[in-house]
């Protein structure tokens, strides 16, 4: 049975890409590394004299965990890529509001943030190949609406969901009072971006603290055992 959200994972982290072939890829490598952990176990337990038997084991086990924990490992690439492109959202939507502002059209604004994305260190964010994708989308000839949900949908992210809905609806209802909506939705996103980042900013706090309350804990036995050492009892 196809596990759903490694496929979903997949798709998202090479957009564009055969699922079918990244799925095969992705677990016959998982096979791969986990029957070689089982393998590298059982010769150190071959040798390993009197603990062979435990250390064969321990390979057995460490294999096993290794099978799932390399979902783990591709869901915190795909959280990291949604974080990199969740930095970039509040400037898309206000860049979108300027042009129309400037006159321009919803598919001539889109395909010039598209372009900017397209070159410099913007080009390294992962949202780059997302715009790229549904950018190519439209020269071929796909009507905006479903290049736009399409493009939503791919990211799998809210944020950019509610983007693309509010370019579709102007599609049908046009496009008098799209800057608004985006202004309002740039606004929105700002305040989204505060609270992602002082949430990022306790859990850095939060990840420090315990590395901390060992390393003091530790200074404190250093100190103490040498003390109560030389106390004659």
């Amino acid at each position: 049975m196809k596990n759903q959200r490694v496929c979903k994972n997949l798709m998202q982290l090479h957009p564009g890409e055969d699922v079918a072939r990244l799925e095969q890829q992705y677990y016959r490598g998982k096979w791969r590394i986990s029957l070689l952990v089982v393998l590298v176990g059982a010769v150190v337990g071959l040798l390993g004299g009197e603990n062979g038997l435990l250390l064969a084991g321990l390979g057995g086990v460490t294999g096993v965990a290794v099978f799932f924990l390399l979902d783990k490992d591709l869901e915190k690439k795909n959280e990291e890529r949604k974080k990199e492109m969740r930095k970039e959202y509040p400037g898309i939507v206000n860049r979108m509001a300027l042009y129309m502002e400037a006159g321009m059209t919803i598919r001539g604004a889109f395909m010039r943030i598209t372009g900017e994305y397209a070159k410099g260190e913007r080009a390294k964010n992962p949202i780059a190949l997302e715009l790229a994708i549904a950018g190519n989308s439209l020269r071929s000839g796909v009507s905006e609406a479903v290049v736009y949900e399409t493009f939503g949908r791919r990211t799998g992210m809210q944020e950019y969901t509610r983007f693309c809905s509010i370019l579709s609806q102007s599609l049908k209802k046009g496009s008098v009072e799209i800057s608004v909506r985006l202004r309002q939705e740039g606004e929105r996103a700002m305040e989204e971006g505060l609270r992602f980042q002082k949430k990022r900013g306790e859990e850095a706090e939060t990840k420090l603290l315990l590395p901390m309350i060992i390393t003091m804990a530790m200074v404190m036995l250093l100190i103490m055992v040498p003390a109560f050492s030389g106390i004659n009892v």
